[in-house]
């Protein structure tokens, strides 16, 4: 695992596979269309984007580029007590 200074670094290294967007909620439709646009597959935590538009925008651009886009929403190892 190594760090990147900043989303354009990370989504340029060709060794990520998967880019998990946890940046504050505002944004999270600016980091999608960073990763998506780069062809790389996202994982967005929950909430997803702000509103219907953003949301149609991200789910657009992953069709466009054929990656793999989805909302965490929950952790399988994750319990509540």
């Amino acid at each position: 695992m190594r760090a990147h200074g900043s989303y354009r670094a990370l989504v340029d290294d060709p060794e990520v596979d998967v880019v998990y967007i946890g940046t504050p909620h505002p944004d999270h439709i600016d980091s999608m269309t960073l990763a998506l646009a780069a062809a790389r597959r996202c994982c967005a935590k929950k909430p997803f984007t702000l509103n219907r538009r953003e949301a149609e925008a991200a789910v657009a651009l992953a069709r466009r580029h054929d990656v793999f886009l989805m909302e965490r929403c929950g952790c399988a190892t994750c319990r509540r007590w």
